[in-house]
């Protein structure tokens, strides 16, 4: 009978603590990794967002390259599309949120959950070395060595896989990790777009900076204007949104400069915060957000049949 190394168990002990060893290394790596490359890579993926975002819009241009041809109820249909369009990122935006909030918690749970049994397998393995010198000291006579390298090779077989199982967990984080910067990289394309800048916020009020982008339709607005004459591409006002004792009902609204009639919005607004009620989907940003799309929308409207 083939008499086996005495030490090759010693030497499995520390193939597996060696793999463990990286593993340990590679979590740590991914977990304190730079804030520099963190920031670098979402800048990546911002300017690839951007670069899609750009190719909407020129999409969308092509749609209605004959502006000249344009009269009021074009206009009206064409703002309806930009609505629907915002609209349609807003509900995508949410769905984002949702979907960052849920893999943060799943990664840090992960993470935690890893790293933890990643500490328990190195333990063992000091466990079982320290009972490989123990018995090579003590060295018993009539001890059945194939029963105990059996044994032995039977845990190191458990380790085996359970290292594969934290590699396969390791390996999901970086692609959760890899998700998660990505819903960053467009939550800040969304941010950007939608040119809001808070400005101050207590209990009571809101101001915001608004920034609207005025599509550049130059048949409509050319047709009565001298040619020297050009509309902004971007209009900016601040808006100020008083709330009623620290809830999100609206009570006032206010916009400076104060060049655009809003003073239905409101009551439009009351109105909707009462439907949203209603409907159990009211959360703390949907009455704010409807305002201030609906500002927009008029400023829009009101620019281009000026």
């Amino acid at each position: 009978m083939e008499e086996e190394d005495p030490h090759e168990g010693s030497l499995h002990l520390q193939q597996i603590r060696s793999r463990v060893k990286e593993l340990e290394l590679l979590h740590r790596n991914c977990r304190d990794e730079p804030e520099e490359s963190r920031s670098s890579d979402s800048q990546t993926l911002v300017q690839d967002f951007s670069l899609q975002f750009e190719t909407k819009v020129k999409e969308v241009a092509e749609e209605y390259i004959d502006v000249d041809l344009l009269d009021v109820e074009d206009s009206d249909a064409y703002l309806e599309y930009l609505r629907k369009e915002l609209h349609s990122v807003e509900a995508e935006s949410a769905k984002v949120s949702e979907e960052i909030e849920r893999l943060s918690m799943s990664h840090a749970q992960d993470s935690t959950r890893l790293e933890r049994d990643l500490e328990g397998l190195l333990l063992s393995l000091d466990s079982m070395s320290s009972q490989d010198v123990e018995k090579s000291k003590e060295n018993p006579p009539f001890t059945s060595s194939m029963d105990v390298n059996d044994d032995d090779k039977f845990k190191m077989f458990e380790l085996e896989n359970q290292i594969e199982e934290k590699r396969m967990i390791l390996k999901s984080l970086e692609d959760l990790d890899s998700v998660r910067k990505r819903f960053d990289a467009a939550e800040q394309v969304e941010d950007a777009l939608t040119g809001l800048k808070v400005l101050e916020f207590d209990g009571n009020f809101i101001r915001l900076q608004l920034r609207t982008y005025i599509p550049k339709l130059d048949g409509l607005l050319g047709q009565q204007k001298l040619d020297h004459t050009t509309e902004p591409s971007e209009l900016i006002h601040e808006l100020l949104i008083h709330l009623k004792d620290k809830t999100t009902e609206i009570t006032k609204l206010e916009m400076f400069p104060n060049d655009v009639y809003i003073g239905d919005i409101i009551e439009a607004a009351d109105s909707f915060r009462q439907v949203r009620l209603h409907s159990a989907m009211l959360d703390a940003r949907s009455s704010v957000q409807w305002v201030v799309a609906k500002v927009q929308d008029r400023i829009i409207s009101t620019t281009l049949r000026k």
